[in-house]
């Protein structure tokens, strides 16, 4: 089970440095993309991984945002003097539950409408 599952989450983080610099580019100047937005497929037919396709899913840059979002918020406490360890253990522990609540409520809204 565990070997399976890093493979599987191995193909969301094979980025490179320019990889993550194109797609931040893209996320934040989507209209100066040019050309057709498709993900490219390997040999095999699957879809290549990040590190080729900069249209492939990826979970490191959502990862390194939540943790950026982390240490801002404790770099925010720590200027009002109000920092301690916990702010953010509870900060990383509600943005996990909301995002869980999120993705619940997504995947029950298909399941009600039956996509």
């Amino acid at each position: 089970m565990g070997q399976g599952l890093w493979q599987q989450l191995h193909y969301y983080f094979d980025v490179t440095n320019s990889y993550v610099t194109r797609k931040l580019y893209l996320l934040l100047l989507p209209f100066l993309q040019s050309g057709e937005w498709r993900q490219t497929l390997n040999d095999s037919g699957q879809v290549d991984s990040p590190r080729y396709n900069l249209f492939a899913p990826d979970l490191y840059i959502p990862c390194m945002s939540f943790i950026t979002f982390l240490l801002f918020t404790g770099i925010n406490a720590g200027s009002r003097g109000e920092f301690s360890p916990e702010v953010l253990g509870i900060t990383g522990s509600a943005g996990i539950a909301i995002v869980t609540i999120e993705v619940v409520l997504i995947y029950g809204g298909f399941y009600l409408l039956q996509s």
